[in-house]
């Protein structure tokens, strides 16, 4: 009852700082007290869910059950619906167009668009989060238990990681091998022992060439080259050409200057005829945060920050940050701008960085410090040796780290209780004393 009281005590004067907002767009991005309140209760419900497992005291057998049927049940809905073609598309949420078989196909005409699948769910990344959180797991059983629930439940596991084709499912599943085997090796000093998991693992990188992910990165990356040349190409004739010659490569209207200054109609037209050369967003541009409200900002992205417009994440954070600067107030780094507002001006998809501009260093210790403290706790017990069963711990505490980074990464993790709930398990098992029977 503390915790959710302390949450409560700093979410009225996180709301009295909200009240004093002012920014260069009508309507200040729509702050509501009851969408920000339900947002706390989101944060807290895993925290709840852990000391309500934790109370109900339930064995490692039995975790170990809930986690495999979780894992069973999210592997077949992604694997039988890209089989039969119902899936939903990791990037494009329409129908896919083809199964896996056709990756195979040199002379296929679909693109990763139309073959990356994420079965009936909503967000990919999440559901890619959830099934590595739960391969250590799945993978020491096989190497602990050869029985074949375990071998299918594998197999399931690293297929549908495979048919996910995001970033955090490809890299993230070579990652978990690496530390589950060599953390069993460490343990138990058998390399024979390890070959079905092994064959398995052999088999997902046998995969990884034909996998559409990897056209995606490959094609991401022609793109981000081409603009950051043609920007790099114009950015050098506006040095030596001067002002006029840029204008002129971007077929705008003549260079306006007055007393060294650019008037604010040139770059209102130099806006509107380059973002799309500049592969940025129009969301980010006409709608979000919107150009015309602040053309200083947009204008100063377009023909300064020659290297990190065409990465999503950077021009998220960097309207948050504009917002920021323009509300200009000091109690925005200790309590934030709030959830609602920054998600209004745009999702920034990097968990701890979301947090921090939203909630301000108060509120992010609060709604995260809990995490860091029971993994902190765990930590101190493995320390005094007061856990038994050692490779365990380092094991869930090693993909808890994971799973951080990978939050931090991807984002969209610890702000949803469609992972945050899945969460709460790993945290459960090294906090039980069962765990150690």
């Amino acid at each position: 009852f503390i915790y959710p009281l302390l949450i409560f005590v700093y979410f009225i004067f996180h709301h009295i700082n909200a009240t004093k907002f002012n920014s260069l767009v009508p309507g200040n991005f729509n702050y509501s007290y009851l969408k920000e309140g339900l947002y706390f209760i989101k944060m807290i419900c895993p925290f709840i869910l852990i000391f309500s497992i934790y109370k109900a005291n339930l064995s490692k057998k039995e975790m170990f059950f809930i986690i495999k049927a979780i894992v069973l049940f999210i592997s077949i809905i992604i694997i039988f619906s890209n089989l039969f073609m119902f899936s939903y598309g990791t990037y494009s949420d329409e129908k896919i167009k083809a199964n896996f078989f056709e990756w195979f196909n040199r002379n296929t005409t679909y693109e990763y668009l139309d073959l990356a699948s994420k079965g009936l769910f909503e967000f990919a990344n999440q559901i890619s989060a959830i099934l590595l959180m739960f391969l250590p797991i799945i993978v020491y059983s096989n190497l602990e238990d050869k029985n074949k629930l375990n071998v299918v439940i594998l197999c399931f596991n690293v297929f549908a990681l495979t048919l996910l084709c995001t970033k955090v499912a490809i890299f993230g599943a070579i990652l978990v091998f690496v530390y589950t085997l060599f953390i069993y090796i460490i343990k138990y000093r058998r390399l024979k022992s390890i070959s079905p998991v092994a064959l398995v693992f052999l088999f997902y990188i046998v995969l990884l060439p034909f996998n559409p992910s990897i056209a995606r990165m490959i094609e991401r990356g022609k793109v981000i080259e081409a603009t950051s040349t043609a920007i790099v190409d114009v950015a050098g004739s506006y040095e030596e050409e001067s002002f006029e010659a840029l204008a002129e490569n971007y077929t705008l209207a003549p260079a306006v200057k007055a007393q060294n200054e650019i008037s604010t109609d040139y770059k209102l037209s130099f806006i509107e005829n380059n973002y799309e050369k500049q592969k940025i967003n129009e969301n980010f541009v006409k709608n979000r945060y919107p150009y015309t409200n602040d053309p200083d900002f947009w204008y100063d992205i377009l023909t300064n920050d020659y290297t990190n417009k065409s990465d999503f994440r950077y021009l998220e954070i960097s309207m948050v940050k504009r917002v920021i600067e323009i509300n200009n107030n000091k109690l925005d780094k200790w309590l934030g701008i709030t959830y609602v507002r920054t998600q209004n001006i745009f999702n920034i998809e990097k968990d701890f960085i979301m947090q921090y501009y939203s909630l301000g260093i108060i509120g992010l210790i609060l709604v995260f410090g809990p995490y860091f403290v029971i993994l902190g706790y765990c930590f101190i017990r493995l320390l005094k040796r007061m856990v038994q069963n050692i490779d365990y711990a380092i094991l869930i505490g090693t993909t808890i780290c994971m799973i951080f980074a990978i939050s931090y990464y991807s984002g969209n993790l610890l702000n949803s209780l469609s992972f945050t709930i899945y969460f709460s398990i790993p945290f459960t098992i090294i906090l039980t004393k069962k765990m150690e029977e």
